[in-house]
């Protein structure tokens, strides 16, 4: 049988447990993904923790999970955009954090080649989350953006995504090692730095750290601080 992480009662980490489940098939219009990576975001914490009972009902055992990248291994009749094989990135319908899990096509695309598993895994919560506020707000090349908490999930990608479309993006960040956080995400270091990183502008212009420095940020970045575990 396939397995899935599950929690059947409400607590920390230790609730948490890998179970044998039965098999998902798709519907006409689904996919059915082999997963090869999920990422975590802070609603799976909070969801264990049961801190998200006003928002929505569960019945335990519940999965975990949305974030998914993966290969299609199984399409419903009904669907054209992809076939058995491809490899995919997006949201799932079903817990991610499991063998395998079915998919709208509409939320997945295919994964770029040179994307690894990991990256791709983890995009669409925070990335799309980015995306869409920018695409609600009109962001364009003429526009000044402030962004807060530029060092988290979702601000990392607002903050990359603002920048491509041209505008000047000022991020506030609440340490030292989160504004390095976004200045290796631009991949530039800012003529200028205090508790609001400098304009996207000036990051431009600044001078470009070294791959060794940027692996280094890079590796401090995935891991939140011992004293502050939300921090990221």
């Amino acid at each position: 049988m396939p397995c899935s992480v599950q929690f059947s009662k409400y607590g920390d980490i230790d609730v948490v447990r890998v179970v044998d489940v039965p098999a998902l098939s798709p519907d006409a219009e689904q996919v059915r993904i082999a997963v090869r990576a999920a990422g975590i975001n802070p609603i799976d914490w909070k969801t264990v923790q049961g801190l998200m009972r006003e928002e929505f009902t569960l019945t335990l055992p519940a999965g975990l999970g949305t974030d998914v990248a993966g290969v299609v291994d199984q399409v419903g009749a009904d669907v054209t955009e992809f076939r058995a094989g491809d490899a995919v990135m997006g949201a799932s319908l079903t817990p991610s954090f499991a063998e395998f899990a079915i998919a709208d096509p509409a939320s997945m695309i295919k994964k770029p080649a040179a994307i690894n598993w990991e990256v791709a895994g983890s995009v669409a919560g925070a990335g799309g989350t980015a995306y869409a506020v920018l695409n609600k707000l009109g962001v364009h090349a003429t526009d000044t953006l402030l962004i807060h908490a530029a060092a988290g999930g979702v601000g990392t990608f607002a903050v990359q995504l603002a920048v491509a479309r041209g505008a000047r993006v000022i991020g506030t960040a609440r340490s030292p090692i989160s504004i390095t956080c976004v200045r290796w995400a631009l991949n530039r270091w800012p003529t200028a730095t205090g508790f609001a990183s400098a304009s996207a502008r000036s990051l431009r212009g600044g001078s470009t750290p070294s791959s060794t420095h940027r692996a280094a940020v890079k590796s401090r970045c995935r891991s939140p601080s011992p004293e502050d575990p939300n921090e990221y």
